[in-house]
């Protein structure tokens, strides 16, 4: 209504239509309101339902098989010994093939010789001799540490000298250490392959752990 402002709603079946009238101006003129098209109405989200649960049925594990047992073995003194030769011989070849594991071979003519008051320390070597290899003379201190050493002579000759020998292989044709005037040799985790002279109990300091063949 125009006049007053307010907002009547009517029906569309009670609208009737007819050609427009003069105006008035006494009278006001009557408003006809369109009627607003009729929202559809929503239907409430139906809520979720929450699925049961289910337990977990645990695997059925196969029943395991009832241990057999072996009769016992019966160790005789022939098959000791045949075991504690294959075990010597395990040892010692797994001493000096674990030693020169991964490293590259050098081959040398001429020994190396330490004289005097010096120091020299042969780590982590794999040297082959075509004569003596390793000679310590007049007060040398040689360490030979994580090493190979063969010679077709000697492999370690120590003349009033010390030499320490750790976690090495020494082999030589004529003879793997050889000691003299006093000298000092310190071994220790090694495996010494041929004949040793001149090695007295005041000589040779076997820390343990050695291999003698």
């Amino acid at each position: 209504m125009k006049d007053t402002g307010e907002l009547r709603v009517v029906q569309a079946d009670d609208i009737v239509g007819s050609p427009p009238q003069p105006a008035n101006p006494a009278t006001p003129a009557t408003a006809v309101s369109t009627p607003s098209p009729p929202q559809p109405a929503i239907a409430p989200t139906p809520e979720p339902q929450a699925a049961p649960r289910r337990r977990p049925q645990r695997p059925r594990l196969p029943r395991a098989a009832a241990p057999v047992s072996s009769p016992p073995v019966r160790a005789t003194a022939s098959s000791r010994r045949t075991t504690d030769a294959a075990t010597r011989s395990r040892s010692s070849a797994s001493a000096s093939d674990s030693i020169a594991r991964g490293l590259a071979v050098e081959r040398r003519d001429e020994p190396i010789v330490c004289q005097g008051v010096r120091f020299l320390r042969i780590d982590n070597r794999n040297l082959e001799f075509s004569g003596d290899a390793i000679s310590a003379e007049d007060g040398c201190e040689i360490h030979i540490t994580n090493s190979r050493i063969a010679a077709q002579g000697v492999g370690v000759s120590a003349r009033a000298a010390n030499v320490h020998i750790e976690n090495s292989s020494i082999e030589g044709q004529s003879g793997s250490l050889f000691a003299s005037d006093g000298a000092q040799v310190y071994a220790e985790a090694s495996h010494f392959r041929g004949l040793s002279r001149g090695l007295t109990t005041e000589t040779l300091h076997d820390l343990g752990g050695n291999v003698w063949n």
